[in-house]
């Protein structure tokens, strides 16, 4: 049996040239297009308590580090969706919380504090909580963007509720 023959017009020695074209091509247009940008409308973390007593809705805070590649996906791929920005922004108080211990040593006091009571373990985390701080629902990784849709649209349904010492609920977790 013969080896098959390449096809004539040198149909193979194409691609690699396009190929080769369309990459300069495509990282210019990278740098010409805007990267999406975040949409949600945040609250300053001193504010939000207040902020959340005042429109009657629960906190939504986005524990994030800037070292972190999750975060930054779940930030391009939820945050600037227009779509979920204003689900947020309609059903909860959005709080972004930066963690700068690897950069800083350590985080602000309001920071760790924070971390500390809600026990944030890993980034991303989400936490929706009450005005006066008791966590109703927590959401630590990212998998995908469908998984923090359907966590954040059954935290806003009002399902989630405060959970009390030894009442067995554990928290949702990636």
């Amino acid at each position: 049996m013969e080896p098959a023959s390449p096809p004539r017009g040198g149909s193979q020695r194409r691609w690699p040239r396009a190929l080769l074209a369309a990459v300069p091509v495509l990282l210019g247009l990278r740098l010409v297009l805007p990267e999406p940008r975040d949409q949600v409308a945040w609250v300053p973390l001193a504010e939000a308590a207040r902020v959340s007593a005042e429109r009657g809705r629960p906190i939504l805070y986005d524990f994030t580090a800037a070292w972190c590649g999750p975060c930054a996906r779940l930030e391009r791929e939820v945050f600037s969706d227009p779509r979920q920005a204003a689900f947020v922004n309609e059903r909860f108080v959005p709080v972004k919380v930066v963690d700068r211990a690897k950069e800083d040593g350590e985080n602000p006091p309001p920071v760790a504090s924070l971390e500390a009571r809600l026990q944030v373990r890993g980034f991303p985390t989400l936490v929706v909580a009450g005005p006066d701080g008791p966590a109703l629902n927590q959401l630590t990784g990212y998998r995908s963007h469908r998984w923090v849709v359907r966590f954040l649209e059954y935290a806003a349904s009002g399902k989630a509720r405060a959970a009390r010492p030894g009442d067995g609920r554990r928290s949702v977790t990636e």
